[in-house]
């Protein structure tokens, strides 16, 4: 069932489909998106046609469905052609209406199982050990979830030739993995003086993802000697700069969350922009500490942190125990010099970015 006045949005894309609210979209295209490219069709959709799926049909596994059909459209030598004259829908679920409750039921647990089995089928062993480590794919430690039934056309495009490489996806992709900082070369913590407290979020454990908790504050904890797991106090660089390479921003490990210039210059984090908006400009600078454009933060008796004007003598917030990322060892060492030296690449071009 649709809206009774469908909600149209153009430039509708099936790699980024539009965002979801409680309730079910629905697309009526009026050109559906095609696949493009040699030997890609039946192996797209032999990925998008799961059978090992628990969710088979609607907003669920439609979504679900992009990471491996996207993998294997592009590692193909193909292209997923936008529907720019799509019409987009809402349903709302609403007790006093029967007609919009669900009439169907899952399992508990089938959306996690159905990203990990995408997951393990995209990224390989190596990355794969990476989703491992965020909270709601940690069971699958030791016990990998059946992902044969997608792994099979992610190897092997429709006209028997193989599919390139997930590496090759990550450079083909590079303006975001790269230098947007996604796939970051380096983690840190920030220190603050020899005070021995570290830039850390105050929301502590978070949910992973956004959808629960798209706004954070910071403030100034003691430091942690190691790596813990869920740890807020780990940062690395992230957000493209105007120039189009990396980095402009500060992103907190394993999180969506980036420093930001809140309300009354309060230092907090929002989901990362990865164009780098200019509210999202922090950056460490080896005299200043650290700075949002020509101005400093600074620590409040409190612990909470606010953007100001540089003062002598104030303490100056540095890097500390620096070490390579779990998911920039998984990379080949061939691909790790491309990410510390960037290297020009003349057979793709990605898009423009302009300033924000």
């Amino acid at each position: 069932r649709v809206a009774a006045t469908p909600r149209r949005r153009r430039g509708y894309s099936a790699v980024t489909p539009p965002r979801r609210r409680r309730g079910c979209d629905v697309d009526i295209p009026r050109r559906r998106a095609s696949h493009r490219g040699d030997g890609v069709s039946s192996a797209a959709a032999a990925a998008s046609t799961d059978s090992g799926s628990r969710i088979r049909g609607g907003v669920a596994s439609r979504t679900l469905a992009v990471p491996p059909r996207d993998g294997v459209v592009r590692r193909c030598g193909g292209e997923i052609v936008s529907a720019p004259e799509s019409y987009v829908a809402h349903m709302w679920r609403d007790a006093r209406k029967p007609q919009t409750l669900a009439k169907y039921h899952l399992m508990p647990g089938s959306t996690e199982l159905n990203i990990a089995r995408a997951a393990r089928a995209h990224f390989g062993e190596a990355f794969f050990a990476k989703t491992l480590q965020f909270p709601p794919y940690r069971r699958f430690v030791g016990r990998e979830p059946n992902a044969s039934a997608i792994e099979g056309p992610l190897r092997t495009c429709a006209n028997g030739q193989p599919a390139k490489s997930f590496e090759w996806y990550l450079r083909r992709f590079r303006y975001i993995y790269r230098d947007a900082g996604v796939l970051p070369t380096e983690i840190f913590q920030i220190e603050y003086g020899d005070a021995g407290l570290c830039l850390d979020l105050a929301g502590g454990t978070r949910e992973w993802g956004s959808a629960l908790q798209p706004y954070d504050t910071v403030t100034a904890t003691p430091c942690e000697p190691g790596r813990k797991r869920d740890s807020g106090q780990w940062w690395h660089l992230s957000n493209r700069g105007t120039d189009g390479k990396c980095c402009s921003g500060l992103k907190a490990w394993n999180t969506d969350q980036c420093l930001i210039q809140g309300k009354r210059s309060a230092v907090e984090t929002s989901v990362c922009n990865l164009a780098g908006p200019r509210h999202q400009r922090f950056r460490l600078d080896a005299t200043r500490g650290l700075l949002f454009g020509e101005q400093c933060v600074s620590k409040a008796a409190d612990g909470h942190l606010a953007i100001g004007a540089c003062g002598g003598g104030a303490a100056v917030w540095r890097k500390r125990r620096r070490s390579r990322p779990a998911e920039f060892n998984a990379l080949s060492a061939a691909m790790q010099r491309r990410w510390l030296s960037p290297i020009a690449d003349s057979d793709f071009d990605p898009p423009r970015v302009a300033e924000l």
